[in-house]
């Protein structure tokens, strides 16, 4: 009995074992040992030296490494010297990267295999102001474990060492507490620092080093670039090109057209004075929307009383009827939020108040945008400034494509892209014509103009770009950029309004003596009336001024505490402009502040976050 247990046991574990043998392993390769070993030089390129001792749990010609064609700041780097120690490689770019296979694509890789990779990694000039660095990712993003990982790095000259720091884990980790590492003042004038992790490396973790230095450290640095020198020629007829097709959209579709202004001595019908901004300034300053207050006191919705922290507002009455969607939304909100209809401006500003401004400000948009029968500006304008930006956009990135590519390979993308702009200009244009001659419409000769324009300006391009000089391209792109930005045509009441309202402000501007007695006389309100429409204007002093000796009766909504004999209209104007702009601060103080997050080697780095590194696979 004792026989048959014993061969029980033995015939189970050898089960287990052949059953453990025959699984598949979790991993097709993994990295048993990597060592690394950078040199730093003086010109702040580093000659690193990857070792690796790997085990293939399936079939595989060799290793990949994946390596980033550009700085974590975005700056071109150069790779070369590359050496596999006598092995087959091969190299290719591959999006950011160039991609190193190490291996024999004919046959199989030994289950055990040893390689040893060794490049330049150059950054050159990595454009800090205030310091040189060394933040440079020691281990890679591989997509298998490493059991064993050491590190040497070999500084030209002393540092601090109380400032060195390095990173490991998933990429944004903070983590140092899984890795030794030791500085030794080994080398002539320099520094060695050697490490190692303490623990298997998994997945996807990397290994950063943080050392901050001071500038100049990388004595030879400065100025040193990897930018393609034929980048300039290319990029010049890049920025042209985008010139040129902004000013001909810009001119034929979005240039504003000249306006005749009237003599008007009231604001357009219709129009409160948050519109009155919007078609003025194309936009609606939140300055515009708190302007209500005095248009709708003059209007006998509420009352103002000055208190120590600003205005108490007190609710008379509801909207009227007439009064815009947006306004009732608005003025409801104001006295929402306390029972009693009495709030002061200091108590709105602390109640998040900017948030129903910044809803008022978008409906007086809407509201001249949805109804085509008061709209404002074309709606071509919306596609106009979706081009703009595809214009930059295009030529930023052949921008950053040339100046990390080779020039052959700039100047094919160049070219494929010429070409398909060339074809999609004809195609459209053909199809234009096509549609229009089977409705039977006369053609638009102007169409064919400025297609023909764009033709020849983008093929141009790709004939001609050798044949120039640099320019400076800022020069270019910025007007370009100006001008599509500024594709605000009106419609036709859009225009009409403009030229009422530019007139107008012309007269609040310059308005004589006499004309303001009679529009006193006729109206003894006048000056109430108009004060909003003189606020949202920008010129609410000089309005006031025109008033000093007409004598005007204090407002019957406003309660200052002076009494009627001392009340001076420019007193009270400088009061109330004061005090809503006063709001406006306190309202702005209000909102929420974002933080943005930027991070280099003097905030002690973060795993992945640095420079180099990149990933590595087998294949």
């Amino acid at each position: 009995m004792k026989k048959i247990s014993l061969l029980f046991c033995a015939a189970l574990i050898a089960f287990v074992a052949g059953a453990a043998h025959a699984a598949p392993a979790k991993y097709p390769w993994v990295i048993d040992t990597l060592d690394v070993r950078l040199v730093a030089r003086d010109d702040n390129s580093y000659r690193i030296t990857e070792t690796y001792g790997v085990t293939f749990n399936e079939r595989r010609h060799g290793i990949q490494r994946n390596l980033p064609l550009k700085s974590y700041r975005g700056n071109p780097v150069e790779i070369r010297g590359i050496s596999t120690g006598g092995r087959p490689f091969s190299t290719r770019r591959d999006g950011g990267n160039l991609t190193v296979r190490i291996g024999d694509p004919d046959k199989w890789a030994n289950a055990a295999e040893r390689y040893t990779l060794s490049y330049i990694y150059d950054i050159g000039d990595d454009g800090l102001k205030n310091m040189d660095e060394l933040y440079y990712n020691i281990l890679a993003d591989y997509d298998t474990i490493t059991n064993k990982m050491t590190f040497t790095i070999e500084m030209p000259h002393p540092f601090d060492a109380g400032r060195l720091n390095f990173t490991h884990g998933l990429k944004g980790s903070r983590d140092n507490t899984h890795v030794e590492w030791d500085v030794d003042g080994t080398v002539s004038d320099g520094a060695v620092i050697t490490g190692r992790l303490t623990r298997v490396n998994q997945p996807h973790e990397q290994l950063t080093v943080a050392l901050p230095l001071p500038k100049g450290y990388y004595t030879a640095a400065a100025g040193r670039t990897h930018r393609n020198e034929e980048a300039p020629l290319v990029n010049l007829w890049t920025a042209l090109s985008t010139a040129g097709a902004s000013f001909l959209l810009w001119y034929f579709l979005g240039r504003e057209r000249k306006i005749f202004p009237s003599v008007e001595f009231y604001p357009p019908p219709g129009l409160t004075p948050a519109d009155a901004g919007y078609v003025m300034n194309k936009d609606v300053s939140q300055m515009d929307v708190i302007s209500f207050i005095i248009y709708w006191a003059d209007k006998g919705c509420l009352h103002i009383s000055d208190v120590a922290s600003g205005f108490s507002l007190r609710k008379l009455r509801e909207m009227a009827p007439e009064a815009k969607p947006y306004e009732k939304k608005l003025f409801d909100a104001m006295f929402s939020r306390v029972s009693g209809g009495q709030v002061t401006t200091s108590g709105l500003a602390s109640e998040e108040f900017y948030s129903d401004l910044d809803k008022a400000r978008k409906e007086v948009k809407l509201s001249h945008k949805k109804d085509p029968e008061t709209r404002i500006f074309k709606r071509g304008n919306r596609s106009l400034l979706v081009v703009a930006p595809s214009f930059i956009w295009l030529s930023a990135i052949i921008f950053a494509t040339i100046d990390s590519m080779d020039s052959d390979a700039a100047v094919e993308i160049l070219f494929y892209t010429c070409v398909s702009w060339f074809v999609l200009t004809l195609m459209g244009t053909l199809i234009g014509a096509t549609i229009k001659h089977i409705r039977g419409r006369k053609l638009n000769v102007g169409t064919y103009i400025v297609a023909a324009v764009l033709t020849a300006i983008f093929g141009s391009i790709s004939v001609y770009f050798s044949l120039l000089g640099g320019v400076h391209l800022a020069a270019l792109l910025v007007p370009s950029a100006l001008m599509m930005m500024d594709c605000n045509r009106r419609t036709d009441l859009g225009l009409k309004y403009l030229e009422r309202l530019t007139g107008f402000k012309t007269f609040l501007e310059t308005a004589e003596r006499d004309r303001i007695d009679i529009l006193a006389n006729e109206n003894p309100q006048y000056f109430y009336n108009v004060l909003p429409y003189a606020v949202t204007l920008g010129v609410t002093d000089t309005w006031a001024k025109k008033f000093e000796h007409v004598g005007l009766r204090p407002p019957e909504w406003y309660d200052s505490g002076e009494t009627e004999s001392r009340f001076s209209s420019l007193s009270f104007a400088s009061n109330i402009s004061a005090g809503l702009s006063g709001f406006a601060k306190s309202v702005d103080a209000s909102r929420p502040s974002s933080d943005s997050d930027s991070s280099d080697s003097s905030d002690g780095g973060s795993s992945g976050g640095g420079s180099g590194g990149g990933s590595g696979d087998s294949w």
